[in-house]
């Protein structure tokens, strides 16, 4: 049963009072007491059972769909850095270590009238010591992306990990993060795998944006839309899992998983 805008309403004005019930406890035995978000209000991410609690923060009744709710896009996003040894500009003698500096110039001087040419002269990039492979058990860094009030280009080929504005608290229902069809019309994909969410689980959400067509994005707008349904059965456990309480866009930790088996691997 997915919540009406009432029922999620409902929700978050139920967590309020359970909080103000509880008070700023003490740590709990189990270590589920998670002290994020806003300063000043503790926030539960323990509980078992019970009635249906949301939080979502910042709140703005607008954001409110007959069923669901709208998330804001933040302006700091993340791509994974597969940096080459070197970089050499098409037609020129400029040479960099650093393919970092590289794409951001390319997407700086994007310009749409001119996209033919410049996608001619990326096919045209010569590279030596090409390192730019994802490994699932090895950790690779990322580099920041701060959207201007003008906006940013994301171009296609390539993953932006971003990040809601909202902090948010799943009690007793399980959360789920759609895109907008708005965006989906313009071939804007805010999620490859990961639409649901488990109960218990409280953060931002990390958006892993890709993109059909070049497409102008704004920081703030409003990207995705958040929606909760009822279990169904008793509710054994709740999330505690490696993204529990993330705030900034949070990379894949599935190395922490994979470096587990490493050890047994046959060789």
């Amino acid at each position: 049963m997915i919540f009406t805008s009432e029922a999620i309403k409902e929700a978050i004005q139920r967590h309020k009072d359970y909080i103000a019930n509880v008070g700023h406890r003490a740590e709990p035995a189990d270590s589920a007491w998670v002290p994020i978000g806003p300063p000043g209000r503790p926030h539960d991410c323990s509980g078992l059972g019970g009635t249906p609690r949301i939080v979502i923060d910042p709140f703005d009744e607008k954001q409110l769909n007959p069923n669901s709710y709208n998330l804001r896009l933040h302006p700091e996003m993340k791509v994974y850095d597969l940096s080459p040894t070197v970089h050499r500009y098409p037609g020129t003698r400029e040479m960099t270590s650093n393919w970092q500096e590289a794409i951001r110039l390319w997407e700086n001087e994007l310009d749409l009238q001119r996209l033919p040419q410049r996608v001619e002269a990326m096919a045209n990039i010569e590279l030596t010591g090409w390192s730019g492979v994802l490994d699932l058990r090895e950790s690779r860094p990322t580099y920041s992306i701060t959207i201007p009030d003008s906006g940013a280009v994301l171009i296609p080929g390539r993953l932006y990990l971003a990040r809601t504005v909202e902090y948010t608290e799943s009690h007793n229902c399980i959360p789920g993060i759609e895109g907008r069809s708005s965006f989906g019309r313009l071939g804007l994909n805010i999620h490859s795998t990961a639409g649901y969410g488990d109960i218990g689980f409280c953060g931002t959400w990390t958006l892993e944006i890709t993109v059909a067509h070049p497409t102008r994005v704004y920081p703030n707008v409003e990207i995705c839309q958040l929606q909760f349904t009822l279990p169904h059965g008793q509710i054994g456990k709740v999330y505690k899992g490696k993204y529990i309480g993330q705030v900034e866009a949070t990379p894949s930790l599935i190395h922490t998983e994979c470096g587990r088996a490493k050890e047994g691997a046959v060789q």
